[in-house]
C-alpha cells in the first residue's frame, strides 16, 4: 500500500512509502524491496541495502545493440541470507529483537540511531583521525585537483594546491562527523556550500565531493589511511567499519552493492548505466 498524496486542487504532491519502523504501517507484515532508477540521457538503475534487505533482486540490462550487459543484485534466498547474517555480522549491527523473515534495517535504524545503545560507534575513530589531520595534513586529489585539508577544532578546511586563478580564494570545509551523519551520509557528510556564481558551484561540488570521500573512508575504515580510499581489497579491514555494508558487497554479485548512500564510491555500487538501454529484466 502506497498512498499518494494531493493538494486540494486534485494535483498529486507525493507519495508516502511503506515505513516498516511504524509498527501501524498497512505494510508491516508485507515483503517489499524495490529498484532506484532515472532514465535521463539513458538508463541509471540500481538494487539497494541502503535502507534495508527485504528481497534478493536481481537485475540486467542490455543495451548498445546487443553489446552491452551487465548483472547486480543477489542470487542467495532470504533464508540463506537471514542465517549468514546472524551468523556473519557483529552484534552491533544485529537487530535487537534477532532477525525476521521479513526485512534486516540498516543499523541506523537500530542501536546505531541516535541515543541508541552504540550510537557512538564511530565517534572515537573519528575523533582520532581529526586529532591526527591536526598535525599531519590530509592531501587527496579530485579530478586532477589536488586538495590538503587540515583539522582544527571539529572543523577538518582544505585548501586547494597551485588553484588556478578561476578557483583561487576558494575554501572547502568538512566538520567533524556523528556515527549518524557517517551511516546516512547526510548532515556534516552532505552540506555544501549555496550560492548561484560560478565560484561558489563550483566550491559547493568539491566540497561535497571531499564530504563523500570522507564519508566513504569512514565507512570502509581507511580513513587514517588515504592510499587505500581507491583500495577496495583494503576496506572493512578493521573496526569500526560498516560490517552492514560489507555483508551486503560479500553477498552479492561482483561484489557490488550499495550498503550505504555513497557505495557508488570508487565504483563499489550496483548502479548500471548505459546511453543506449534497450531491455531490462528483473528477478
Amino acid at each position: 500500500y502506497v498512498q499518494v498524496n494531493g493538494d486540494g486542487n486534485g494535483n498529486v504532491t507525493g507519495y508516502a512509502g511503506p515505513n516498516p519502523q511504524n509498527n501501524t504501517d498497512p505494510n508491516i507484515a508485507t515483503h517489499f524491496d524495490w529498484y532506484e532508477f532515472n532514465n535521463n540521457n539513458g538508463i541509471y538503475i540500481n538494487t539497494t541495502q541502503v535502507d534495508e534487505f527485504g528481497l534478493p533482486l536481481l537485475l540486467d540490462v542490455w543495451g548498445a545493440s546487443g553489446t552491452f550487459h551487465r548483472q547486480v543484485g543477489i542470487t542467495e534466498t532470504i533464508a540463506q541470507i537471514d542465517s549468514e547474517f546472524a551468523s556473519q555480522v557483529p552484534a552491533q549491527f544485529q537487530p535487537p529483537a534477532g532477525i525476521s523473515n521479513l526485512r534486516i534495517l540498516s543499523p541506523a535504524k537500530y542501536t546505531m540511531a541516535a541515543g541508541g545503545a552504540n550510537g557512538n560507534y564511530f565517534d572515537s575513530y573519528i575523533a582520532g583521525a581529526w586529532s591526527s589531520y591536526a598535525t599531519t595534513p590530509l592531501s587527496i586529489t579530485l579530478s586532477g585537483r589536488q586538495y590538503t585539508g587540515t583539522a582544527s577544532g571539529a572543523t577538518l578546511t582544505f585548501t586547494e594546491v597551485n588553484p588556478s586563478a578561476a578557483h583561487a580564494g576558494e575554501s572547502f570545509v568538512v566538520q567533524k562527523p556523528s556515527t549518524q551523519d557517517v551511516l546516512g551520509c547526510s548532515g556534516t557528510m552532505a552540506s555544501g556550500v549555496a550560492g548561484d556564481t560560478a565560484q561558489l558551484q563550483d566550491e559547493n561540488a568539491v566540497q561535497l565531493q571531499l564530504q563523500n570521500q570522507v564519508c566513504s573512508a569512514i565507512n570502509r575504515h581507511v580513513l587514517l589511511t588515504p592510499a587505500n580510499w581507491a583500495n577496495a581489497s583494503a576496506y572493512y579491514g578493521a573496526a569500526p567499519a560498516n560490517y552492514y555494508s560489507q555483508f551486503w558487497h560479500n553477498h552479492s554479485v561482483g561484489g557490488l552493492a550499495y550498503g550505504f548512500s555513497y557505495d557508488d564510491n570508487n565504483d563499489q555500487s550496483t548502479t548500471i548505466t548505459t546511453q543506449n538501454p534497450e531491455h531490462m529484466a528483473f528477478g
